[in-house]
């Protein structure tokens, strides 16, 4: 009985030592001479190659597919930010001051503010601001930080 025992776990030895996923060594001794056994190991060797090619290829490529989608998110992102940045103006003209529009305005200019293209919405960002100064007045002496914020990206943007 013991004996049995003994077999069994020379056997099933793999469950214990790890070595279940071993490979048996390639044998080339089923080739007929030394010409066929060096085609055979160039095939292997070059069936290596164009698989790592074609890998290479493959992530070369999803490379290039999340770049291009980058960009296109961030134009995406613009554009709203620009709609977004176009309708708050509009509010902050129309209405009285409401700082929230203000200060979200603020964070919003971040996104979809270009210089060279948006000197007419920082004109008009600018009057709209001159037309509320007494109500910007007053929250900034109240000691509003989240106003005082607002106003300061946007004096940078309008510097720029």
């Amino acid at each position: 009985m013991e004996l049995d025992i003994e077999l069994f776990f020379q056997m099933h030895s793999f469950l214990f030592v790890g070595n279940h996923k071993s490979h048996p060594a390639q044998d080339y001794s089923r080739t007929s001479n030394i010409n066929t056994r060096d085609d055979f190991i160039k095939r292997a060797e070059q069936d290596r190659e164009k698989r790592e090619l074609t890998r290479k290829q493959l992530y070369s490529a999803i490379k290039i597919q999340t770049f291009y989608r980058r960009i296109l998110a961030q134009k995406r992102l613009r554009r709203l930010a620009r709609e977004r940045i176009s309708n708050l103006l509009i509010q902050l003209q129309s209405s009285s001051f409401d700082e929230e529009n203000l200060v979200h305005l603020a964070n919003l200019i971040d996104f979809g503010f270009k210089p060279s293209a948006d000197a007419p919405l920082m004109m008009s960002l600018i009057e709209s601001c001159w037309k509320h100064r007494i109500a910007i007045m007053e929250k900034l002496s109240i000691g509003d930080l989240s106003l005082k914020i607002a106003i300061a990206k946007l004096l940078k943007y309008a510097v720029r």
